[in-house]
Parts: structure tokens; sequence; C-alpha cells
């Protein structure tokens, strides 16, 4: 039983995520048009091999770190070092890829969102080597809400897919803030 409720919370927090995340682009389609949907996948298409790399696997160093054998302070100073890097190194890929200064502009807002994004995983890392699913579930699901809600409002108000991501960040900061880190 204990691993069934392990795989119930894993699946279902993964689950509200995924369609948060397809909510925010069926958003972008619905309410920025092909232009909008088309910078917010971008961006998304421009950070996701450098979140990769910046990840470097850490989370699951951590989870499977059994014996304890690094503190978890390390690994969030690693994550942050990393962390730091990735919204360095973005706008310059970004003005390398592109020279439309709204992509630019969603791109670092992308970014920004995937950056607390990172330090609230490095924290989730640390409730699955405790086996405690049911937290990094929750923080999914807040995470996915807030991303969707500010966003949708957002975009809805002011039609306009720069404020929106930033509205998508503040849905990962608020996670982290409220969530990941008490």
């Amino acid at each position: 039983p204990r691993l069934a409720h392990s795989v119930a919370w894993t699946v279902s927090g993964t689950l509200v995520f995924a369609l948060s995340q397809w909510a925010v682009v069926a958003l972008s389609a619905k309410l920025a048009g092909a232009s909008g949907l088309g910078q917010f996948t971008f961006a998304g298409a421009v950070v996701a091999p450098i979140l990769a790399f910046a990840q470097v696997q850490l989370r699951a160093v951590l989870a499977t770190d059994a014996r304890y054998e690094t503190r978890l302070r390390d690994f969030r100073e690693v994550r942050a070092w990393l962390t730091l890097a990735m919204l360095a190194v973005t706008p310059l890929v970004a003005v390398l890829v592109t020279g439309d200064t709204v992509a630019i502009r969603v791109i670092i807002a992308f970014v920004t969102a995937k950056a607390f994004d990172s330090v609230a995983d490095i924290l989730y890392g640390y409730h699955q080597r405790r086996e405690d699913m049911r937290s990094i579930a929750v923080g999914q699901y807040v995470n996915g809400g807030l991303s969707v809600l500010l966003f949708g409002v957002i975009l809805l108000l002011t039609r306009n897919i720069v404020l929106a991501t930033w509205g998508y960040a503040a849905g990962s900061a608020l996670t982290l803030l409220v969530w990941a880190l008490p």
C-alpha cells in the first residue's frame, strides 16, 4: 500500500502539472493568437536545453542519497549557483537566437519561472528522499494552478504575452515561497 500511495501522489501531481502546462499553451493560442503562442513556445524551446544542463539531475542524486552523505545545504548551494548561471546565460542566448525584443522578454520571464521551479525542485528532492510524495504533488498542484490562473487572468486583461509570462513566473515564485520553502 505504501508504494501504491506514493505512486498515486506522483501520478496525480505530474498529471495536474502537465495539464496546467497544456492549459497555458491553450490560453496562449486562444488569447494571444499565433504570435503570442509562438513566442511562448519559442521561449520554452530556448530555455529547455539550458534548464536541462543546469538541473544536472541533482534532485535524483539528492533523492537517492539514502545514507545522507551530503547535506541538503550543499545540494541547495549547487542548485543556487547553477540556477544563477542559467539566469545569466539565457538572455545572452536569447539575443543570439532572435532579434525580436518581445521574444527576448518572454524568454527572460520564462527562464525566471523555471529558476523558481528549479529551486523548488531541489527541495522536492529532499521530500522524495524521505518518501513524502504528497508534499511534492501538492507543490505541483499549487504551482500549476497559480501559474495558469495568473497567466490567464493577465493575458485576458492585457493581451500581452510578456506580462502574462511574468504572471506565469509569479505562480512559480509564490509556490516556492508559500509551499516549497516552509
